[in-house]
């Protein structure tokens, strides 16, 4: 990312963190190549230092492994020796800092999906290194105290805690968990379960907390979020591409491997007319896309089912300076989608505001406390099944229509962009986000405003050998639907797959890819 260290954390930025870093294992192989691996000039080269997560738990363990029950573990020994570079090698290589948490890769420290805590206990003594199995950390865990793990975990944090430093973005890091993934069903509940029960809201349920308090794992009711809950959850934050992202690790996921696409958002070629231009994204997230969106200017409509989420958009987008409309009560969903988009204050706005009227305006509370409560904000997210958003762009495309006019603070103009950025497919929502584009009465439309130019941004798993296959039939498809709307005499319509992006690798041979569509009328 082009950014030192110090300065990823005092940015807040997520690190990946492999910093001289390999561990002990590769410490140790390091050594062991030193008789013959030699730089130009013939010397040595000089192994690579130890990360400061294996000083620790090389530190941890030495005094440890001594007092566990049945081990004639002395100090010095050959064994404890041996036991601890066994284990330094299998501790985690890497970390990812979300201020104030450290977040592990999948299987540190052994833990995984299927063992919920470690059980196992050393029970017999080994008699040579060579005689018995490496130790595995979930029986050294289960072997020691509750007090001695959270010591190990204190440790950790303190080590990769920035070092004199202060402020906000530099605080003490104080939260530890290993990440276990997205699930693709709820928990409990196995592959063949109905759709239904699949995690649709891409829940973090695996996620593993070792330290520090992660907020309630239910809500107060038992059902949807409340305002207080919200309140009791632990929210981290990160920086990408200079805009803040917020969530909250028990509830709702963060993507860092979506960082280019983010960056390819921003310096996308601008149009002629994006200064009035909107952007549509069908899964918003947390605001991945969107806040790419809103820092280029557009106005952004997004809709998020999952009210964890979309909370956390809110959050971060507050930081980044703007103001956000979460339209999640039923009250405010039954709304014209016109009032709610154009007009000063949705319903639970004007409650937030009286409660909080003549007090300070915080990050964690709506709107923006210098801003006009007349202006419509800049985002509007809907928490709701993204199958509404066809009716809702419709009214929103009939009251421009109607108003015989080019688009102003209260009327649709062109969108540009239409996201649709689920895995392992948002094909579901690529005709909703075809007549986001087209939508409407078109004729008048065009008439009103000229030729535009609309991009549709179509999210998809695909294997390496289906790539052009794959932007055959999708170009098939959209040149379909362009025919649909030029024989009904509309408008001239072209549909091209411009252009294939390839984020990043889902699995061996799988590509997240997207496809770039550009839609000329």
């Amino acid at each position: 990312m082009g950014t030192s260290r110090a300065e990823a954390i005092v940015e807040g930025m997520e690190l990946d963190v492999d910093e001289n870093d390999s561990g002990a294992a590769e410490d140790t192989k390091a050594s062991h190549r030193q008789g013959r691996s030699h730089a130009k000039d013939g010397r040595p080269k000089k192994p690579k230092a130890e990360s400061r997560l294996a000083t620790v738990v090389r530190r941890w363990l030495a005094n440890v492994l001594p007092t566990l029950p049945g081990l004639p573990l002395s100090a010095g020994s050959s064994l404890l020796e041996w036991s601890v570079e066994t284990l330094v090698a299998q501790a985690p290589k890497r970390w990812v800092v979300y201020e104030p948490m450290v977040l592990l890769p999948t299987g540190s420290f052994s833990f995984s999906a299927v063992s919920s805590s470690p059980q196992a206990k050393i029970t017999s003594p080994p008699t040579s290194p060579t005689s018995l199995s490496p130790p595995l950390w979930q029986t050294v865990l289960g072997s020691v105290s509750r007090e001695q793990q959270d010591q190990l975990w204190r440790d950790i944090l303190l080590a990769l805690s920035p070092k004199g430093t202060s402020g906000a973005n530099n605080a003490q890091l104080t939260h530890l968990a290993v990440n276990e993934g997205i699930p693709l069903h709820n928990e409990g509940l196995g592959s063949d379960t109905e759709a239904a029960d699949e995690n649709i809201l891409r829940s973090p349920t695996g996620l593993r907390p070792l330290y520090g308090d992660f907020g309630p794992a239910t809500t107060l009711e038992g059902g949807p979020p409340t305002e207080a809950d919200f309140a009791r959850a632990f929210w981290v934050s990160t920086k990408q591409n200079g805009l803040y992202q917020t969530w909250a690790p028990r509830w709702s996921m963060f993507s860092r491997g979506n960082i280019k696409e983010k960056a390819r958002l921003l310096a996308w070629p601008k149009t002629g007319r994006e200064d009035q231009g909107w952007a549509v994204d069908l899964y918003a997230g947390i605001g991945y896309f969107v806040f790419s969106y809103a820092q280029r200017g557009l106005r952004v409509l997004g809709w998020e089912l999952n009210p964890w989420s979309a909370e956390a958009l809110r959050r971060g987008a507050a930081r980044n300076g703007w103001s956000v409309r979460v339209v999640r009560q039923e009250a405010d969903l039954e709304r014209s989608t016109a009032d709610l988009v154009f007009s000063g204050m949705s319903a639970e706005e004007e409650r937030q505001a009286d409660d909080t009227e003549d007090t300070e305006d915080t990050e964690g509370e709506y709107g923006d406390k210098d801003g006009d409560d007349d202006e419509p904000p800049p985002i509007v997210i809907f928490v709701e099944d993204n199958q509404e958003a066809a009716r809702r762009l419709a009214e929103l495309q009939s009251v421009t229509t109607a108003e015989r006019r080019p688009p102003s603070a209260l009327a649709l103009g062109d969108i540009v962009h239409v996201n649709c950025g689920l895995l392992p497919t948002s094909r579901p929502t690529w005709r909703i986000a075809w007549d986001a584009v087209v939508g409407g009465d078109i004729q008048t439309l065009t008439k009103m405003t000229g030729p535009r130019t609309g991009w549709l941004h179509l999210h998809d798993n695909v294997g390496v050998e289906e790539l052009e296959s794959r932007r055959a039939e999708i170009q098939a498809l959209v040149a379909e639907w362009a025919d649909e709307v030029t024989q009904k005499g509309h408008s001239s319509c072209s549909a091209v797959v411009e252009h294939i992006e390839q984020v990043k690798t889902f699995a061996p041979g799988v590509w997240h890819c997207v496809f770039d569509v550009r839609i000329t009328l």
